[in-house]
């Protein structure tokens, strides 16, 4: 049942750390999300347009990845 008043009463405080993340930390993880979202859909429009050099350039930065990578570990 409802209580009488229910309306009335403010809810506790959200702690500092969860004001945090629900002010900052989740806003920017949401804008970083749209941010890829807008490249891979710019990216499918270009692969549309030029899908060799697309592909080119996805392999030359796959291998450039690779060797960084194999470079780190070694």
């Amino acid at each position: 049942m409802i209580e009488p008043g229910y309306l009335s009463r403010k809810p506790a405080p959200r702690s500092a750390p969860k004001r945090l993340l629900d002010q900052n930390v989740i806003p920017a993880l949401i804008d970083a999300a749209g941010g890829v979202e807008a490249a891979i859909e710019r990216w499918a429009i270009h692969v549309r347009h030029a899908p060799a050099r697309s592909l080119g350039i996805a392999l030359g930065a796959g291998a450039l990845v690779s060797f960084l990578l194999a470079r780190r570990q070694a």
